[in-house]
């Protein structure tokens, strides 16, 4: 590694750094250091510019969105005497879920997105946040969403239950999870009057935690009750639904409707404003996008030119 090498990453690890913390404008000033240092990665710098600037507004509007990814943030804590919660961490890994974290800032109340595989450590990292959990929100009934016991195949080397819904309900009983109702069937051990069925009305088509105003939009395809969060109408969550990356939700599993999801690229997902920033149920290659990106990807509206299902 020559000087110059050394000089940028120095640039840059610090611009991640301050991000971290919160530092918006500071981080921007470093990565743009660090891209002038090395122009060949400018283009790959600038997405972390852009990051900034998302979480920067997103604090301008009160809120705070993070996000938790298996393998990386949470399910990773290994204990040499507990080999089938070892096993259960590698494959949450492989399937690189990102749990959701919204946030009011000024209550410091927030609402879970699809909490799953890791419970306990979930909870300790919003305890150390300082965070108060007052919901819990599931973008779709598949197990790694919710726990449970995994679908055949995978249950074949995963003869287990999942640490999800179930499990955090008990934990908080306080709270309720906020679900579809053509998802609901597919929800088991839970008591119904945990559960609050979204879209039958114009009141639960909505959810309100001080700054963090939450309009669900019934998005089917993969599940039939699939279901996507439009923050503030300008946050995203899209669940298995949008992928981002050009990619959306499989088709092909149990509930899968390659017709539904098409009517929900292109005239659901597909009418939204193209600077709204979406976020993705996985980390496959990315954990934001925008609407017009993923419009230029040929994954959405008039653009649509195919499904490129993860």
């Amino acid at each position: 590694m020559n000087f110059i090498d050394s000089y940028f990453k120095g640039y840059f690890r610090y611009g991640q750094v301050l991000l971290k913390l919160s530092k918006y404008d500071e981080a921007i000033e470093y990565f743009r250091q660090a891209s002038t240092l090395d122009p060949e990665n400018s283009k790959n710098i600038s997405l972390f510019i852009t990051k900034a600037l998302i979480d920067k507004d997103n604090d301008a509007m009160g809120i705070k969105i993070l996000q938790l990814v298996t393998g990386k943030d949470i399910a990773v804590d290994k204990n040499m005497l507990n080999p089938i919660q070892n096993k259960l961490y590698e494959f949450a890994s492989h399937m690189k879920n990102i749990i959701h974290v919204i946030v009011d800032i000024k209550s410091k109340q927030c609402i879970l997105v699809d909490p799953c595989w890791d419970i306990d450590g979930i909870l300790k990292y919003v305890h150390d946040q300082g965070y108060t959990i007052v919901a819990t929100v599931v973008t779709h009934y598949h197990f790694d969403h919710v726990g449970g016991s995994p679908p055949a195949p995978y249950d074949a080397f995963l003869p287990i239950k999942i640490s999800g819904l179930s499990h955090l309900l008990k934990k908080l009983p306080h709270i309720k999870a906020y679900i579809h109702p053509l998802d609901i069937p597919y929800i088991h051990g839970i008591q119904m009057n945990r559960l609050v069925p979204t879209c039958t009305t114009a009141i639960t088509s909505e959810l309100k935690v001080g700054h963090i105003h939450i309009r669900f939009l019934h998005t089917p395809g993969h599940t039939p009750g699939s279901q996507s969060l439009l923050i503030n109408q300008s946050r995203l969550m899209a669940g298995d639904t949008l992928l981002c990356c050009g990619h959306c939700g499989r088709t092909d599993l149990p509930g899968g409707d390659r017709k539904a999801m098409e009517h929900t690229l292109r005239h659901i997902l597909g009418s939204l404003d193209d600077r709204i920033v979406v976020y993705p149920g996985h980390d496959y290659g990315t954990t934001w996008s925008t609407i017009g990106i993923e419009r230029e990807n040929g994954c959405l509206g008039d653009d649509l030119v195919g499904f490129g299902m993860r």
